[in-house]
Protein backbone atom coordinates (compact mmCIF):
# COMPACT_ATOMS: atom_id res chain seq x y z
CA UNK A 1 0.00 0.00 0.00
CA UNK A 2 1.55 3.53 -1.07
CA UNK A 3 2.31 5.87 1.90
CA UNK A 4 -0.12 8.27 2.93
CA UNK A 5 0.84 11.56 3.67
CA UNK A 6 -1.09 12.45 7.32
CA UNK A 7 -4.18 14.65 7.26
CA UNK A 8 -3.50 14.47 3.01
CA UNK A 9 -6.58 16.48 1.94
CA UNK A 10 -7.73 17.21 -2.08
CA UNK A 11 -9.43 14.04 -2.29
CA UNK A 12 -12.86 13.23 -3.66
CA UNK A 13 -15.19 10.78 -2.29
CA UNK A 14 -18.46 9.73 -4.34
CA UNK A 15 -20.92 7.39 -2.76
CA UNK A 16 -24.40 6.38 -4.04
CA UNK A 17 -27.34 4.90 -1.92
CA UNK A 18 -30.39 3.74 -4.11
CA UNK A 19 -30.94 6.00 -6.79
CA UNK A 20 -29.29 9.44 -5.19
CA UNK A 21 -25.26 10.26 -5.78
CA UNK A 22 -23.68 11.85 -2.45
CA UNK A 23 -20.08 14.09 -3.88
CA UNK A 24 -17.89 15.23 -0.82
CA UNK A 25 -15.51 17.36 -1.81
CA UNK A 26 -11.68 17.92 0.12
CA UNK A 27 -11.65 14.85 1.46
CA UNK A 28 -9.19 14.12 4.39
CA UNK A 29 -7.49 10.52 4.17
CA UNK A 30 -4.84 9.36 6.68
CA UNK A 31 -3.00 5.93 7.98
CA UNK A 32 -3.82 4.30 11.31
CA UNK A 33 -2.18 0.92 12.44
CA UNK A 34 -3.97 -0.52 14.84
CA UNK A 35 -2.79 -4.18 16.44
CA UNK A 36 0.04 -4.42 13.02
CA UNK A 37 -2.67 -4.08 10.97
CA UNK A 38 -2.69 -0.45 8.12
CA UNK A 39 -6.19 1.11 7.85
CA UNK A 40 -7.26 4.38 6.17
CA UNK A 41 -9.31 6.66 7.66
CA UNK A 42 -11.44 8.96 5.26
CA UNK A 43 -12.84 12.05 6.90
CA UNK A 44 -15.59 14.14 4.87
CA UNK A 45 -17.69 16.95 5.44
CA UNK A 46 -21.06 17.02 6.78
CA UNK A 47 -22.73 18.38 3.56
CA UNK A 48 -22.53 16.50 0.42
CA UNK A 49 -23.41 17.99 -3.27
CA UNK A 50 -25.99 15.44 -3.88
CA UNK A 51 -27.27 14.82 -7.14
CA UNK A 52 -30.62 12.32 -8.43
CA UNK A 53 -29.28 9.66 -11.13
CA UNK A 54 -32.43 9.60 -13.01
CA UNK A 55 -31.91 7.67 -16.33
CA UNK A 56 -34.45 9.38 -17.88
CA UNK A 57 -36.82 12.34 -16.90
CA UNK A 58 -40.25 12.18 -15.47
CA UNK A 59 -43.34 13.45 -16.30
CA UNK A 60 -45.09 14.58 -13.25
CA UNK A 61 -48.40 12.95 -14.23
CA UNK A 62 -51.68 13.41 -10.97
CA UNK A 63 -54.77 11.08 -12.12
CA UNK A 64 -56.17 8.28 -11.04
CA UNK A 65 -54.73 4.59 -12.27
CA UNK A 66 -55.89 0.85 -12.02
CA UNK A 67 -52.88 -1.79 -10.90
CA UNK A 68 -53.86 -5.27 -11.69
CA UNK A 69 -51.12 -7.93 -9.51
CA UNK A 70 -49.71 -10.94 -11.07
CA UNK A 71 -51.15 -13.99 -9.61
CA UNK A 72 -54.00 -11.64 -7.23
CA UNK A 73 -57.89 -11.38 -8.75
CA UNK A 74 -59.05 -7.65 -8.51
CA UNK A 75 -57.83 -4.52 -9.43
CA UNK A 76 -56.76 -1.90 -7.19
CA UNK A 77 -57.13 2.05 -7.15
CA UNK A 78 -53.89 4.19 -7.29
CA UNK A 79 -53.21 7.91 -8.08
CA UNK A 80 -49.73 8.03 -10.35
CA UNK A 81 -46.86 10.74 -9.37
CA UNK A 82 -44.52 10.13 -12.12
CA UNK A 83 -43.82 8.00 -15.03
CA UNK A 84 -40.71 7.90 -17.49
CA UNK A 85 -39.47 5.47 -20.36
CA UNK A 86 -38.42 3.21 -17.49
CA UNK A 87 -40.34 3.97 -14.64
CA UNK A 88 -42.81 5.22 -12.53
CA UNK A 89 -44.40 5.81 -9.01
CA UNK A 90 -48.20 6.30 -7.89
CA UNK A 91 -49.68 5.84 -4.20
CA UNK A 92 -52.45 3.73 -3.34
CA UNK A 93 -53.93 3.07 0.06
CA UNK A 94 -55.10 -0.82 -0.63
CA UNK A 95 -52.83 -2.44 2.48
CA UNK A 96 -52.19 -5.40 -0.10
CA UNK A 97 -49.67 -3.01 -1.58
CA UNK A 98 -47.30 -3.56 1.76
CA UNK A 99 -45.85 -6.82 0.62
CA UNK A 100 -46.03 -6.40 -3.16
CA UNK A 101 -42.34 -5.46 -3.28
CA UNK A 102 -40.61 -7.15 -6.75
CA UNK A 103 -44.52 -8.32 -8.01
CA UNK A 104 -45.05 -7.99 -11.44
CA UNK A 105 -47.99 -5.29 -12.26
CA UNK A 106 -49.94 -4.21 -14.83
CA UNK A 107 -51.11 -0.46 -14.87
CA UNK A 108 -53.92 1.29 -17.11
CA UNK A 109 -53.79 4.95 -16.63
CA UNK A 110 -56.97 6.06 -18.70
CA UNK A 111 -55.85 9.81 -18.81
CA UNK A 112 -52.11 9.49 -19.76
CA UNK A 113 -51.97 11.93 -22.73
CA UNK A 114 -50.12 8.99 -24.91
CA UNK A 115 -52.05 6.37 -26.06
CA UNK A 116 -49.77 4.17 -26.90
CA UNK A 117 -48.91 3.55 -22.79
CA UNK A 118 -51.97 3.70 -21.12
CA UNK A 119 -51.15 0.02 -20.33
CA UNK A 120 -47.90 -0.95 -19.05
CA UNK A 121 -46.44 -3.54 -17.16
CA UNK A 122 -43.61 -3.08 -13.87
CA UNK A 123 -42.06 -4.32 -11.28
CA UNK A 124 -42.40 -3.06 -7.57
CA UNK A 125 -39.24 -2.06 -6.75
CA UNK A 126 -39.83 -0.25 -3.46
CA UNK A 127 -42.63 0.63 -1.06
CA UNK A 128 -42.97 3.37 1.23
CA UNK A 129 -45.82 3.68 3.74
CA UNK A 130 -46.42 7.46 4.61
CA UNK A 131 -49.81 9.35 5.88
CA UNK A 132 -51.88 6.69 5.12
CA UNK A 133 -51.33 5.47 1.78
CA UNK A 134 -48.14 3.55 0.57
CA UNK A 135 -46.13 5.44 -2.33
CA UNK A 136 -44.90 2.74 -5.44
CA UNK A 137 -41.48 3.31 -7.17
CA UNK A 138 -41.62 0.76 -10.64
CA UNK A 139 -39.24 -0.21 -12.99
CA UNK A 140 -41.48 -0.48 -16.40
CA UNK A 141 -40.99 -4.36 -17.45
CA UNK A 142 -39.45 -3.07 -20.85
CA UNK A 143 -38.69 0.95 -21.93
CA UNK A 144 -41.27 2.99 -23.15
CA UNK A 145 -40.05 5.18 -26.43
CA UNK A 146 -43.79 6.58 -26.51
CA UNK A 147 -43.21 8.29 -23.29
CA UNK A 148 -39.76 9.33 -23.64
CA UNK A 149 -40.45 10.52 -26.91
CA UNK A 150 -43.74 12.61 -25.41
CA UNK A 151 -41.81 13.54 -22.40
CA UNK A 152 -38.67 15.30 -24.53
CA UNK A 153 -41.42 17.26 -26.46
CA UNK A 154 -42.61 19.26 -23.14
Amino acid sequence: MPKIAEGAGGFQLQMILGNVLYLWTDVKVSEIVEGGVTYCRVAAGFNPKVTKRKKNPRLDIHCPCQVVIDGRAGTYQGKMLDISANGMAFTATDPVFETAEKKMITVTIPELPIPKARTVQACIMRCKRGSGEYILGCRLAENNLAIQQYIETQ
